[in-house]
């Protein structure tokens, strides 16, 4: 069986393309603990225990079960941290 290796390649680069513009269109929902948390939203853990953490506005969305690990709901904990940065441009 031949390959036509331009149509190889043709097919390779939409199959990469699709992947890509699937993770590009993730969005996070739920909750997430704090180490995922801090990957998701690229603040350091110092900013977050820190600076946010006390903050009514973030604090709204930690919840805590049983125990010491805390639980972040994802979606509006990130816009409550953008609201947050516009009140106070120093805050983080």
């Amino acid at each position: 069986m031949l390959i036509n290796e331009h149509a190889l390649k043709l097919l390779i680069h939409q199959a990469v393309v699709e992947a890509l513009t699937e993770n590009d269109n993730d969005e996070y929902e739920g909750f997430a603990d704090m180490a995922r948390f801090r990957e998701i939203s690229g603040i350091s853990k110092h900013d977050i225990e820190e600076k946010l953490m006390f903050h009514p506005k973030f604090n709204q969305h930690v919840y805590r079960l049983q125990g010491r690990k805390r639980y972040i709901d994802i979606k509006p904990a990130l816009k409550s941290i953008k609201e947050v940065m516009k009140e106070n441009d120093n805050l983080i």
